[in-house]
């Protein structure tokens, strides 16, 4: 029989970390095990890292004739338990948001990048804070104001990357054409929340109500 000791942490960096104390030199496990937690967690395959470390207890006890199959569904069944934890509180946090834009041709870069990181703020906050509250009885607005009302500074401001992509079919001087907001678009987080959860939440702000609701743990 098999059995596995796995530890996943996850960083303040946002990247999950395993120990292992086994040779690498011609084993397929830890790549296989460092594909299987990304697809769970819903990560990048870099951004799970898998390192040596000489006093932790054997990462696997027993033998097998294919650690690549078995080890698989351990490492699986300690993602999902890993992303239980971490859904436990409800809180949001947007590590990376990356945004591809056709503006035909770009002209002025500060101006066109810079509208997207805008739009991009904004839907932001939209997504986890802005919500317009009303009392129900008397239909009094309860939060409007700058206080009350919780929009994103530039300390909420996720990480950005601005793509811009030139295709020159815009009406505009060569073929450009504008932005606007239209990046502006808080379903998208929704729809990275519902990646990570599997339940879909039809109202923005993903609040952590909201989400512990989705989730059945309120």
């Amino acid at each position: 029989m098999i059995s596995y000791n796995i530890n996943l942490r996850m960083n303040t960096d946002g990247k999950i970390y395993m120990p292992y104390s086994e040779a690498l030199i011609g084993t397929y496990w830890p790549d296989a095990v460092q594909l299987v937690i990304a697809e769970e967690m819903g990560m990048k395959p870099e951004d799970v890292i898998v390192y040596y470390a000489a006093n932790y207890p054997n990462w696997q006890k027993g033998d097998a004739a294919d650690r690549g199959s078995t080890c698989t569904w351990a490492a699986k069944e300690a993602a999902i338990q890993l992303k239980k934890q971490i859904l436990e509180t409800g809180m949001v946090e947007i590590l990376d948001y990356c945004s591809a834009h056709d503006f035909g041709k770009l002209i002025r870069p500060s101006s066109g990048l810079g509208q997207l990181e805008v739009a991009l703020t904004m839907a932001s906050g939209r997504a986890l804070r802005e919500e317009i509250i009303w009392d129900p009885g008397t239909g009094v607005l309860l939060n409007g104001n700058m206080y009350d009302y919780k929009v994103p500074t530039s300390l909420d401001q996720p990480p950005i990357d601005p793509v811009p992509v030139e295709t020159r079919c815009g009406g505009g001087a060569y073929g450009s054409t504008g932005v606007a907001h239209a990046h502006c678009d808080a379903g998208l987080v929704g729809l990275a929340i519902q990646n990570a959860i599997g339940k879909f939440i039809p109202m923005a702000p993903y609040t952590p109500d909201k989400i512990l609701a989705a989730m059945g743990t309120i």
